[in-house]
């Protein structure tokens, strides 16, 4: 990405994005132009679904990693590259909510028992 890497780090840091989330930015941008080995001002929505669609399938990431991966493509082409955003609609994935685990009664006596124990 060379010089288009250097300009969306300027801009993040323009934005005064935490250093975190410029490192995260930038990775998923290297890797989604990386993924189609053109640069991204030949891709358009159809590849950005695509590979989207290739995490989920695919790669399999988190919620979470999604949403990054999702963010970063758009910072790049929105704010780096300024152009619209071609990705009129587009659905998120569910996400995934998890129930607490629980304990029974034995198990908590047992917790203590070890607890007092060690």
């Amino acid at each position: 990405m060379g010089q288009l890497h250097d300009r969306m780090e300027q801009d993040l840091k323009l934005k005064n994005v935490s250093p975190a989330t410029r490192k995260i930015y930038l990775l998923y941008a290297r890797k989604f132009v990386a993924h189609y080995r053109r640069p991204p001002t030949e891709l358009g929505e159809r590849e950005i679904r695509l590979y989207l669609l290739h995490l989920i399938e695919v790669e399999a990431v988190s919620h979470g990693t999604y949403r990054q991966c999702l963010a970063a493509i758009k910072f790049l082409y929105t704010v780096t590259l300024g152009q619209e955003w071609q990705v009129k609609r587009l659905p998120f994935p569910r996400h995934s909510r998890r129930l607490p685990v629980t304990l029974r009664l034995d198990q908590v006596a047992a917790a203590r028992t070890l607890a007092k124990t060690a």
